[in-house]
């Protein structure tokens, strides 16, 4: 565990996965933006019934995953 007091004049590398969370939450948001607009088009009465279902989940499951990914930063 390193310590954040240690004056060595070492620089401490951060030991989060940042650089691979960042393309995860950029998919999460196109995902998210692809599903809502998927979502509008399957309530105007454009697409069926069972894709506006799909696309709901989609969404869901976007702005879950967005809320946890958010709350693990803090």
């Amino acid at each position: 565990m390193p310590d954040p007091y240690r004056l060595d004049g070492a620089p401490q590398t951060p030991t989060t996965s940042a650089s691979v969370a960042r393309p995860l939450r950029t998919l999460l948001w196109v995902l998210l933006a692809l599903s809502v607009a998927g979502n509008s088009l399957a309530s105007l009465g454009v697409l069926p019934l069972a894709l506006n279902i799909a696309f709901g989940l989609v969404t869901a499951a976007c702005v879950a995953a967005l809320v946890v990914d958010h709350l693990r930063r803090r």
